[in-house]
């Protein structure tokens, strides 16, 4: 499967109560790890986001959806709405083949498109919902602080990729070394244990 199938599959074990590390855990050792950066992301922005992408999504889509298909759409959304590195036109031809019908591959890819043309589609989008919310906290906390934004954004900003090191395998001089030679931006976060501020799929390391 591709990295949109596998997110969406992985998407739909956390939606029912699964934990993302334990899932990726699991992907990457059945599978090649060239994705699993993509694959956290967008998992990771459809739960961080999940009002604001349904709030997307039911501008275009007005029946009950089986549970595969919201699942494909929720993922693709997130990509189209939070990751613009990667090409639009890309992630509604992959989440359009996984429709596997001719008419639920054309549902998918309109539903998608159509996303990607309403440039404003989350204008003036609630607070509660832009950043995933329940309304009552906003009540709570609106008007007590003038920076109650920042703080419900910081709530949803992306924790720092961490990683526990092996030293059986390999020292954490050469671990360090080998890392910031394939473009990593790290700190330490510990004896064995470091914080990825810009992280790589490592094939060596």
């Amino acid at each position: 499967m591709g990295w949109l199938a596998d997110s969406a599959v992985i998407y739909g074990t956390v939606k029912n109560g699964g934990f993302i590390s334990r899932e990726l855990s699991v992907y990457i050792q059945k599978n090649n790890p060239e994705n699993v950066g993509r694959i956290r992301k967008a998992v990771s922005d459809a739960c961080r986001y999940y009002r604001a992408i349904e709030y997307a999504l039911k501008k275009f889509v007005s029946i009950q959806l089986d549970d595969s298909i919201e699942n494909i759409l929720t993922v693709s959304a997130a990509a189209l709405l939070y990751s613009p590195e990667i090409p639009q036109y890309a992630v509604c031809s992959e989440a359009a083949g996984l429709g596997g019908s001719k008419k639920k591959k054309g549902f998918l890819n309109a539903v998608l498109r159509n996303i990607t043309r309403d440039r404003d589609i989350l204008k003036n989008l609630p607070l509660f919902e832009a950043y995933s919310f329940q309304p009552w906290y906003l009540e709570k906390i609106t008007g007590k602080t003038e920076e109650y934004e920042k703080i419900m954004a910081a709530f949803n900003h992306e924790p720092l990729f961490s990683v526990r090191v092996y030293i059986g395998k390999i020292t954490m001089e050469d671990f360090l070394k080998q890392a910031q030679e394939q473009g990593a931006v790290i700190s330490r976060a510990g004896k064995n244990a470091v914080f990825f501020k810009k992280w790589h799929n490592f094939t060596e390391t």
